[in-house]
């Protein structure tokens, strides 16, 4: 993360580039421009081998893009107050591929994530 630079509209563009680099693109290289070496992933609990810091949600993004290569999510509605930020967000794959029970037979998935930054 880059030094000094804080606020909810910052928060905001780490969560948009999590979505629009790292699952749309796969460029999980990003993951420590975006996480502190002592982040924790407070969520995807079912998830073997999970690990923490910014190679931990790599390796969480790297699984998704394996189950589903083709993944598009796109972020709906994001606010921010503090630091968190809660998005709500579609996303769709061509493949009819449950994974951790995302997705299946629409190959859609619709949520919304609270993320601590």
């Amino acid at each position: 993360m880059t030094a000094g630079v804080t606020g909810p509209e910052h928060n905001k563009q780490l969560v948009r580039r999590i979505v629009e680099e790292m699952f749309n693109l796969g460029r999980l290289e990003v993951a420590h421009e975006i996480f502190g070496p002592d982040f924790v992933d407070r969520g995807h609990e079912s998830m073997a081998d999970k690990r923490g810091g910014p190679e931990g949600f790599a390796h969480f993004v790297k699984a998704v893009r394996e189950a589903l290569p083709d993944i598009s999510a796109t972020i709906q509605t994001i606010v921010a107050e503090g630091d968190y930020v809660a998005m709500w967000n579609t996303a769709h794959s061509s493949r009819g591929t449950v994974w951790n029970g995302s997705i299946g037979e629409t190959n859609q998935h619709e949520g919304l994530s609270l993320l601590p930054l």
